[in-house]
């Protein structure tokens, strides 16, 4: 299972990259992020910064204990559906 440390180093290695910005063009690839995306949108912030904002949101999720994360439960979710319907 993914935590948000995985998410944070995969974050950065897109950002090495270059193709950071395909959490936003490409929702459906990447449904983890999006609900961090979607705090990002309903701010108003331009859409060049929110893969900088959603790195920085996941740095302060990391902080948090585990069971405060609303990643790690996105991500619990996602294993069990894919459990549940074999994806």
């Amino acid at each position: 299972m993914k935590s948000a440390i995985d998410l944070v180093r995969e974050l950065y290695y897109w950002f090495y990259i270059g193709t950071a910005d395909d959490i936003v063009s490409m929702p459906v690839q990447r449904p983890e992020y999006q609900h961090l995306v979607k705090l990002c949108k309903d701010a108003k912030i331009k859409p060049d910064e929110i893969p900088t904002m959603v790195l920085s949101l996941l740095v302060q999720e990391m902080r948090k204990p585990k069971i405060f994360q609303g990643t790690f439960w996105r991500i619990l979710l996602f294993d069990i559906r894919r459990f549940i319907y074999g994806f």
